[in-house]
């Protein structure tokens, strides 16, 4: 609880600003382009911007989903909250042992390509 706390200000300035998290989203965008910064921390950074993005996707479907059986919507639901939770959970084990977490299926692909060779 404390921690929450001590975040609060910092949470509460950056929801002030308009568009501030697009802001946010496009100056971690640019920043992924930085050949200064290590390839590890930039395709980390790529591909939470695009799994962010792939959250996005469902939520447009919002309005359609009314249209079936309360069940599936919690199914449909439930899938894209542990998938996100798997993909996560395997980018935190992959980089405390190291390695990039590379082995996503189409988001680590496109974290390849957004960032290049080096």
């Amino acid at each position: 609880m404390r921690l929450a706390g001590a975040a609060f200000p910092f949470v509460a300035s950056f929801e002030s600003i308009p568009f501030g998290g697009l802001v946010f989203f496009i100056g971690m965008s640019l920043f992924t382009r930085n050949p200064n910064l290590s390839r590890f921390v930039r395709f980390n950074i790529q591909q939470a911007l695009l799994l962010d993005i792939a959250l996005i996707v469902p939520g447009l479907f919002g309005p359609l989903t009314k249209t079936f059986p309360v069940e599936l919507q919690i199914l449909g639901t439930n899938f894209i909250f542990y998938a996100w939770v798997l993909v996560v959970g395997y980018a935190l084990f992959s980089n405390a042992q190291g390695k990039a977490p590379d082995q996503v299926p189409l988001l680590s692909d496109a974290a390849s390509m957004q960032i290049g060779p080096f």
